[in-house]
């Protein structure tokens, strides 16, 4: 009796598992059939379709916001520990959210949310403070995506969300003419009046590879949309880089948030606490250069400055100087730094 009795429940379990893999499989099957698994595809792509994710992305947050705007889920992911940064498949309810990719954002940069309360309007990026007050450094070189989706039954659930490059890179080369200062140390570039805060939502995009029948905002296998978030103009911040002379001349790259057509830094050379230079106002320069910051998809600026202290007078030019055409600080054009 005993021995039938094992057998009898041996074979009601066997029964019972080939019986709830059947149903599993029938299910997963009918699952995709239904098109209910719902899939995001991250990827950050500059010029081509060529992806770069993995080149520059290192850590990413995840928000999910439902259709009130409540933030609902989030997914911390970062290379060396995730195996898969770009790939989602997150478990939530039918229904309308949006995704807020924040890639990089790390030890320069604060975003405070609290799932279940936060709402999306809520929740900005913002510099990391030295000390209230002071000049800060580079921000993290992050990247942002956001991507407005229904996840609905008996439909594909498949999306692109396309980061973008929502910092800017100002190299800054400063030479002398004729004179050089006496000095080979304890020098500092500054730039006054940055942009250091973005709000969730999206200001501007710019379809990078457009598709004519596609619709213009969204992100397909035949067209890329960079979107940029908005920013708050009425708190801007002061950067500085501390250099030495080198060649007979300084050289500094600075990292920040990136700049829109509205809002173009200044910038100025010191020795210590000596002025070695007049401010410079870059907009005039980045408007006669034609340069529009919100239209370029990936800001990467290198100048060339070049003072001349008999005269007070600094030319500013695109380094390097391809067609001998500089921008001398008053408003005229000089040719190879020649007051024209």
């Amino acid at each position: 009796m005993i021995i039938q009795k094992v057998h009898t429940q041996s074979y009601q379990l066997s029964v019972f598992v080939l019986l709830a893999l059947f149903l599993g499989f029938e299910s997963c099957e009918t699952d995709e059939e239904n098109g209910d698994n719902l899939t995001i595809y991250v990827r950050y792509c500059r010029e081509t379709f060529k992806d770069d994710f993995q080149r520059f992305i290192t850590q990413i947050q995840y928000l999910f916001f439902d259709e009130d705007g409540i933030l609902q889920h989030v997914v911390l992911l970062q290379r060396g520990i995730d195996s898969d940064l770009q790939h989602l498949s997150p478990m939530l309810p039918y229904g309308r959210y949006t995704l807020v990719a924040i890639g990089n954002c790390e030890e320069h940069s604060d975003c405070e949310y609290k799932v279940g309360f936060t709402h999306m309007e809520e929740v900005t990026l913002a510099m990391h403070l030295r000390q209230a007050g002071d000049l800060q450094g580079d921000c993290d070189p992050m990247y942002w995506g956001i991507l407005p989706f229904e996840y609905a039954a008996n439909k594909p659930n498949d999306y692109i969300c396309d980061m973008s490059n929502i910092h800017c890179r100002l190299r800054v080369t400063v030479r002398w003419a004729n004179h050089l200062p006496g000095y080979r140390q304890g020098y500092s570039l500054q730039l006054y009046n940055v942009p250091g805060v973005y709000g969730l939502s999206p200001a501007y995009r710019i379809r990078l590879i457009p598709d004519a029948d596609a619709d213009p905002y969204e992100s397909t296998l035949s067209q890329v949309v960079h979107s940029f978030p908005e920013t708050d103009d009425t708190r801007l911040f002061h950067h500085d880089k501390k250099v030495d002379m080198y060649y007979a001349e300084l050289d500094a790259e600075f990292v920040t948030y990136r700049y829109t057509d509205d809002r173009i830094p200044s910038l100025r050379v010191y020795h210590d606490e000596e002025a070695m230079m007049k401010e410079i106002d870059l907009k005039r320069f980045f408007r006669i250069q034609g340069w529009q910051p919100s239209r370029i998809a990936e800001q990467v600026f290198h100048l060339l400055v070049v003072v001349h202290p008999q005269t007070d007078k600094v030319t500013v030019s695109s380094f390097p100087q391809s067609d001998g055409v500089g921008w001398l600080d008053g408003g005229s054009i000089s040719i190879m730094g020649i007051n024209f």
